[in-house]
């Protein structure tokens, strides 16, 4: 959005709508206003470009959190399927376990 305070930005922007808007024909007032919604949209997208969502990933979430999570839930899964208790005992085990 930074880059819409800019005077050039800001008339690439509104030369582009109004061609949008001139340029189709509407006949009726819901085809005439998803027009105006699809004309901003895109023409946002072509003047100001997409904005690419980062990633974030938390430091604490390591691989091997990662694998014992899987591995956690291998295990609910094992015991709901079969509901023998040591299937129980071996996912509650894994549940409760604890890094100290």
């Amino acid at each position: 959005m930074d880059s819409f305070q800019h005077e050039s930005t800001q008339y690439l922007y509104k030369r582009r709508l109004d061609e949008k808007l001139t340029a189709k024909e509407e006949f009726g007032l819901s085809e005439i206003y998803g027009n105006i919604i699809q004309s901003l949209h895109e023409t946002a997208k072509e003047v100001l470009g997409e904005k690419h969502k980062r990633q974030s990933r938390k430091i604490w979430w390591t691989d091997e959190i990662e694998g014992l999570v899987a591995k956690k839930k291998k295990l609910y899964q094992k015991w709901l399927s079969t509901k023998r208790y040591k299937d129980k005992h071996a996912y509650l085990e894994i549940r409760d376990r604890r890094e100290e």
